[in-house]
Protein backbone atom coordinates (compact mmCIF):
# COMPACT_ATOMS: atom_id res chain seq x y z
CA UNK A 1 0.00 0.00 0.00
CA UNK A 2 1.31 3.48 -0.61
CA UNK A 3 1.00 5.99 1.46
CA UNK A 4 -1.38 9.55 0.38
CA UNK A 5 0.94 11.69 0.73
CA UNK A 6 2.99 9.90 -2.07
CA UNK A 7 0.78 10.75 -4.62
CA UNK A 8 1.18 14.57 -3.84
CA UNK A 9 4.89 14.60 -3.93
CA UNK A 10 4.67 13.38 -7.34
CA UNK A 11 2.28 15.84 -8.69
CA UNK A 12 4.12 18.47 -7.40
CA UNK A 13 7.55 17.09 -8.70
CA UNK A 14 5.75 17.03 -12.07
CA UNK A 15 3.80 20.78 -11.60
CA UNK A 16 7.93 21.28 -11.15
CA UNK A 17 8.97 19.84 -14.12
CA UNK A 18 6.38 21.19 -16.16
CA UNK A 19 7.23 25.16 -15.17
CA UNK A 20 11.27 23.79 -15.68
CA UNK A 21 10.24 22.96 -19.45
CA UNK A 22 8.44 25.93 -19.93
CA UNK A 23 10.93 28.31 -18.78
CA UNK A 24 13.37 26.57 -21.04
CA UNK A 25 11.36 26.70 -24.10
CA UNK A 26 10.11 30.37 -23.17
CA UNK A 27 12.88 31.69 -21.16
CA UNK A 28 12.77 33.34 -17.88
CA UNK A 29 11.68 37.13 -17.61
CA UNK A 30 14.94 38.63 -16.15
CA UNK A 31 13.37 41.20 -14.25
CA UNK A 32 9.82 40.71 -12.83
CA UNK A 33 9.00 44.54 -12.26
CA UNK A 34 11.81 48.26 -13.02
CA UNK A 35 10.65 51.32 -11.90
CA UNK A 36 11.52 54.51 -14.45
CA UNK A 37 10.73 58.74 -14.23
CA UNK A 38 8.71 56.85 -17.46
CA UNK A 39 6.52 54.75 -15.75
CA UNK A 40 5.85 51.01 -14.62
CA UNK A 41 7.40 47.99 -16.52
CA UNK A 42 5.83 44.89 -15.35
CA UNK A 43 6.43 41.45 -16.66
CA UNK A 44 3.78 38.56 -16.76
CA UNK A 45 3.98 35.12 -16.78
CA UNK A 46 2.60 33.79 -19.71
CA UNK A 47 3.09 37.37 -21.89
CA UNK A 48 5.91 37.11 -24.44
CA UNK A 49 6.47 40.83 -23.61
CA UNK A 50 6.06 43.08 -20.60
CA UNK A 51 3.22 45.68 -19.90
CA UNK A 52 4.34 49.40 -19.74
CA UNK A 53 2.47 51.72 -17.55
CA UNK A 54 2.68 55.44 -17.63
CA UNK A 55 2.70 56.89 -13.91
CA UNK A 56 -0.60 59.00 -14.65
CA UNK A 57 -2.29 55.36 -15.37
CA UNK A 58 -1.46 54.04 -12.20
CA UNK A 59 -3.89 54.73 -9.14
CA UNK A 60 -1.86 53.08 -6.58
CA UNK A 61 0.14 49.69 -5.58
CA UNK A 62 -1.06 47.25 -3.25
CA UNK A 63 -0.10 44.53 -1.10
CA UNK A 64 -2.38 41.80 -1.16
CA UNK A 65 -1.96 38.89 1.31
CA UNK A 66 -3.29 35.12 -0.11
CA UNK A 67 -2.80 32.02 1.62
CA UNK A 68 0.41 32.87 2.81
CA UNK A 69 2.03 34.50 0.05
CA UNK A 70 2.04 38.24 -0.65
CA UNK A 71 1.46 40.34 -3.89
CA UNK A 72 2.02 43.39 -4.56
CA UNK A 73 -1.30 44.48 -7.00
CA UNK A 74 -1.42 47.43 -9.57
CA UNK A 75 -4.09 49.37 -9.27
CA UNK A 76 -4.78 51.27 -12.73
CA UNK A 77 -6.91 54.24 -13.09
CA UNK A 78 -10.60 54.18 -14.10
CA UNK A 79 -10.79 54.21 -17.92
CA UNK A 80 -7.34 52.76 -18.55
CA UNK A 81 -7.29 50.08 -21.18
CA UNK A 82 -5.51 48.87 -24.45
CA UNK A 83 -6.26 52.02 -26.13
CA UNK A 84 -4.79 54.68 -23.53
CA UNK A 85 -1.74 56.91 -24.36
CA UNK A 86 1.34 55.06 -23.67
CA UNK A 87 0.02 51.98 -22.34
CA UNK A 88 1.78 48.93 -23.77
CA UNK A 89 1.55 45.36 -23.32
CA UNK A 90 -2.16 45.42 -21.98
CA UNK A 91 -4.13 43.88 -25.02
CA UNK A 92 -2.27 40.07 -24.61
CA UNK A 93 -4.62 37.71 -23.16
CA UNK A 94 -2.72 37.04 -19.59
CA UNK A 95 -3.02 40.82 -18.79
CA UNK A 96 -6.44 41.06 -19.72
CA UNK A 97 -7.22 38.24 -17.44
CA UNK A 98 -5.62 39.41 -14.68
CA UNK A 99 -7.50 42.70 -15.02
CA UNK A 100 -11.27 40.99 -15.14
CA UNK A 101 -11.01 37.72 -13.47
CA UNK A 102 -10.65 37.44 -10.03
CA UNK A 103 -7.73 35.46 -9.15
CA UNK A 104 -6.06 34.82 -5.77
CA UNK A 105 -8.46 37.02 -4.36
CA UNK A 106 -8.04 40.20 -5.81
CA UNK A 107 -8.01 41.59 -9.49
CA UNK A 108 -5.23 43.82 -11.22
CA UNK A 109 -2.04 43.23 -12.54
CA UNK A 110 0.31 41.27 -9.60
CA UNK A 111 3.58 39.81 -8.81
CA UNK A 112 4.69 37.80 -6.00
CA UNK A 113 6.72 39.85 -3.20
CA UNK A 114 9.37 36.89 -2.66
CA UNK A 115 10.60 37.20 -6.39
CA UNK A 116 11.19 40.90 -6.08
CA UNK A 117 14.88 41.60 -5.66
CA UNK A 118 13.92 45.31 -3.62
CA UNK A 119 12.17 45.13 -0.34
CA UNK A 120 8.64 46.85 -0.76
CA UNK A 121 9.65 49.85 1.38
CA UNK A 122 12.47 50.65 -1.32
CA UNK A 123 9.76 50.36 -3.93
CA UNK A 124 7.64 52.79 -2.06
CA UNK A 125 9.89 55.30 -1.93
CA UNK A 126 10.76 55.08 -5.59
CA UNK A 127 6.78 55.20 -6.65
CA UNK A 128 7.06 58.14 -4.30
CA UNK A 129 9.83 60.30 -5.98
CA UNK A 130 8.67 59.15 -9.54
CA UNK A 131 4.88 60.59 -8.76
CA UNK A 132 5.72 63.39 -6.05
CA UNK A 133 3.99 61.49 -3.60
CA UNK A 134 1.38 60.34 -5.66
CA UNK A 135 2.00 56.71 -6.02
CA UNK A 136 2.21 54.85 -2.86
CA UNK A 137 2.08 51.08 -1.88
CA UNK A 138 -0.34 50.57 0.34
Amino acid sequence: MVPFFVFGALRTLRNRRRLRDKWAAEGVVPTAMRLSANGLRLSLDGAPDSVFLPWDTLRGLRVHRWRGQQLLVVDLMSGVGVSTAGVHGLDHPEAQTMLRKRVHGTTGLRTAVRILTQPISAIDQAAAYFTAGRVRVH
